[in-house]
């Protein structure tokens, strides 16, 4: 590759890790024995590009779990080790982390099996705390709970597909938004029982 090949390429690969698009303009129309060169550079620049692209979305995976403070259940001394975690969440004692493979890990207290009952497998998009629950989404948006189940935290979870959004709410209640086919409504699901229909402007004070 020619040094000015060289230079080009490099400039689009600053621009990549700055988040910039680099547009670049050619002043003549080129000849017939320069349309080689210009493949050559342009393949270049895509593969440069490629690879900056690839390091970029790497390091976005590439995050750690770090736990400091009480350690009375192993909140800390048990946390996982290694890259690759994209989400955290936590309940009482428990502290919950998403992997980039969309598997969940799950460490500290287990009085309701807020860890041995943590699901399995991979696909899991969101995670969300309770006091003593765990809850996650699927890549449907289907909902799966576990843990405590004394106010209907796990048996109530609501079943289907398509929520966009998990939440834990103490030890009593879970929430999760689901696209309503109104307008610009939003339908919040109390897992304890309490359904409220939100509308654009309206407030919603704590629920008890």
């Amino acid at each position: 590759m020619k040094k000015a090949e060289i230079t080009i390429c490099l400039a689009v690969v600053k621009s990549f890790v700055k988040g910039q698009v680099s547009v670049l303009l050619v002043a003549r129309r080129p000849r017939h024995s320069d349309k080689e060169n210009i493949m050559r550079m342009n393949r270049a620049i895509m593969a440069m590009g490629l690879i900056c692209l690839l390091t970029c979305v790497h390091q976005v995976d590439a995050s750690t779990v770090v736990a400091w403070g009480d350690n009375r259940w192993g909140q800390v001394s048990n946390a996982p080790t290694g890259t690759g975690f994209t989400a955290i969440a936590a309940g009482d004692a428990t502290v919950y982390a998403l992997r980039a493979n969309g598997s969940i890990v799950a460490w500290g207290e287990n009085w309701d099996g807020e860890v041995s009952n943590a699901p399995t497998g991979t696909g899991f998009t969101a995670i969300a705390g309770g006091m003593f629950n765990g809850y996650a989404l699927r890549a449907n948006g289907s909902i799966v709970a576990w843990g405590g189940s004394e106010f209907g935290n796990v048996s109530n979870a609501p079943t289907g597909t398509g929520f966009t959004a998990i939440a834990g709410g103490g030890a009593t209640t879970g929430y999760a938004l689901s696209p309503v086919p109104e307008p610009a409504t939003l339908l919040l699901l109390g897992f304890g029982g309490l359904t409220l229909r939100l509308r654009p402007g309206q407030v919603l004070g704590k629920i008890k």
